[in-house]
């Protein structure tokens, strides 16, 4: 059974509770309706709706549509009192329901007004109401819904698997779009962001299949967590000059966006943001000082990127399989930066198979295969990391030469590197760990500074891979 399915038949139960036991709406503080019920009151019945007089609101609430028509009109006044509101769950579960008509007395409409109205299709929503709340969760054939230039919200799921909606313009007063809002809304395909948005709850867009292009207006300060995830038709995004926070995986799975521009005034991103954009190109970094995990696992299409100077971590996985980049820079130093010191981190670029460039003389810590499988890395200078760990270059089968000056070495660091061919040390060793050079190039050449010889000696023996048709050489005086 499904969840969609199992939630309706539970909240269809709620609703026979709540009809038999007769309830009264008082207020609730926090929660959208202005009311909440306490048993023992009997409602009051009007054609096919049930009532109650709320104190609150000063004016009438609609408490449940009884009715099984198609076409509804919710009545202004009743009894010469305007009808002020429509209650949480008032036409839920209602599945012949396809138009309703509000008057313009209506300013709240509380939680799962219309949820599981599975067959209405349209309905405008009047002057003075101010926020929904999981307003349409599941009006799977909604189509056409006015929005009135009083919201200032749009809460959580207010219009959660609408499959059929396709358009919808949003008031410029509306200043936060909630969680899942419009998440699984598979047909809508044009969306404009009001001019005063502020903030992009999590999953607010997920699964938007149709979805081709967003702007974000300026104003947006965060985007959180997954909020346009699996918009797999979404090519173009366009990002607000005053971000300052994109959270986790908040394009992922978004198979054709090509280019994106990060505004300077991003601070933080968030883990796997552009995990699966198979189709990603091209991207401008912010000056960030973390490249978070997963960051750009699996872009397939990404060929070059600059990292900025102030990046000190790259996370693990940050860029696992990019299987076309070819080429990792470094930005240029600002004045006000500090002298760059990197760390890579586990997997960071594993899989990389087309990776030729990426400089290393700076970096001060490479984690468990940050490089594995990195099959067109030709040379690696490494002159400030205290560590390379196990399988760091584990089957570079391309690389010929490396630069250390480092005192440990991994377990497999330079395992099945099968072409390396030239290594040269810079420092004495604490430690090279079991098949750290295992099946390099047989004939291999070990260059160490002659103060430091007897260090290497003692280290590279058979446990580390070293053969007997390798050479150590020394030189008195080595520079990078």
């Amino acid at each position: 059974m499904s969840k969609i399915l199992k939630k309706s038949m539970l909240v269809c139960f709620m609703m026979l509770v709540f009809i038999q036991t007769n309830l009264l709406p008082v207020k609730a503080e926090g929660e959208n309706s202005t009311y909440k019920y306490v048993k023992n009151v009997k409602l009051k019945q009007y054609e096919d709706f049930e009532y109650q007089y709320c104190d609150i609101c000063e004016g009438i609430v609609i408490v449940k549509y009884i009715g099984k028509g198609k076409k509804v009109v919710v009545p202004n006044k009743i009894n010469d009192i305007e009808v002020k509101e429509l209650g949480d769950f008032a036409f839920s579960c209602c599945e012949t329901v396809r138009e309703v008509i509000l008057p313009d007395s209506i300013k709240i409409i509380g939680i799962d007004c219309f949820y599981h109205c599975t067959n209405l299709k349209k309905i405008a929503i009047p002057e003075g109401v101010t926020y929904l709340y999981s307003t349409f969760i599941g009006c799977e054939n909604l189509t056409s819904v006015s929005l009135p230039e009083s919201l200032s919200r749009i809460g959580w799921e207010t219009f959660k698997d609408c499959k059929s909606l396709k358009k919808i313009t949003i008031p410029d007063h509306v200043m936060e779009i909630g969680k899942q809002a419009f998440s699984g809304c598979d047909n809508l395909r044009e969306i404009q962001l009001p001019k005063e948005l502020k903030r992009i709850e999590k999953e607010a867009f997920k699964k938007c299949k149709k979805l081709k292009s967003i702007k974000i207006p300026d104003g947006v300060f965060c985007i959180e967590q997954r909020a346009f995830e699996g918009c797999s038709a979404l090519n173009k995004v366009t990002l607000p000059n005053d971000l300052y926070r994109i959270e986790d995986g908040c394009f992922k799975r978004n198979s054709y966006i090509e280019t994106v521009v990060i505004p300077d005034t991003v601070t933080r991103m968030g883990r796997g943001v552009f995990f699966r954009c198979k189709n990603l190109k091209e991207v401008s970094l912010p000056s960030i000082e973390k490249l978070p995990e997963s960051t750009f696992a699996f872009c397939t299409s990404l060929k070059s990127i600059t990292i900025p100077y102030s990046c000190e971590q790259i996370d693990k996985y940050a860029f696992y399989k990019c299987t076309s980049l070819h080429t990792v820079v470094r930005g240029e130093k600002k004045e006000e930066s500090l002298f760059w010191r990197g760390h890579i981190y586990e997997s960071a670029f594993e899989g990389c198979r087309n990776l030729k460039n990426i400089d290393l003389s700076q970096v001060i810590y490479i984690d468990e295969a940050a490089f594995k499988d990195c099959k067109s890395l030709k040379s690696v200078n490494i002159y400030y990391a205290s560590d390379i760990r196990g399988r760091a270059f584990y089957k570079c089968v391309s690389l010929e030469k490396v630069d250390i000056d480092t005192s440990r070495i991994g377990e497999k660091a330079f395992y099945g590197c099968k072409k390396l061919k030239t290594i040269r040390g810079y420092d004495s060793l604490d430690g090279i760990s079991k098949d750290a050079f295992k099946k390099i190039h047989p004939k291999a050449v070990f260059t160490v500074p002659k103060k430091y010889v007897k260090s290497w000696k003692n280290y590279l023996t058979a446990k580390v891979g070293f053969k007997k048709t390798m050479k150590i050489k020394t030189k008195k005086k080595m520079e990078w």
